[in-house]
């Protein structure tokens, strides 16, 4: 696949994620989503098809950089969360504010 394989791999896997987040953040509009444990109120279904997906590309990512740099190509998976747990924030402050 070769790095620049895992690399839009893992940029494909980020937006995936990333959009499944936005996909729950749109259907509780007023509810707050937990940050690591338990279920927000609304939870399409369709979510987890794209978390799926999201985690697949994320591996592909992973087995791609693992011949570059080892192991320390996990934190793949540490970075594809970074831009979920901004929109997580972000949103969970809009409901405090009442927005």
């Amino acid at each position: 696949m070769g790095l620049l394989g895992g690399t839009l791999a893992g940029l494909a896997g980020t937006a995936v994620f990333f959009a499944s987040f936005w996909v729950v953040s749109k259907a509780n509009h007023g509810h707050r989503i937990p940050w690591f444990f338990g279920r927000p109120v609304h939870f399409p279904r369709r979510v987890y098809a794209y978390r799926v997906v999201a985690v697949l590309l994320l591996l592909l990512s992973f087995r791609a950089w693992m011949d570059a740099i080892g192991t320390w190509s996990l934190l793949m998976f540490a970075v594809a969360v970074i831009p979920t747990a901004i929109l997580n924030g972000h949103h969970n402050r809009q409901v405090a504010l009442g927005n």
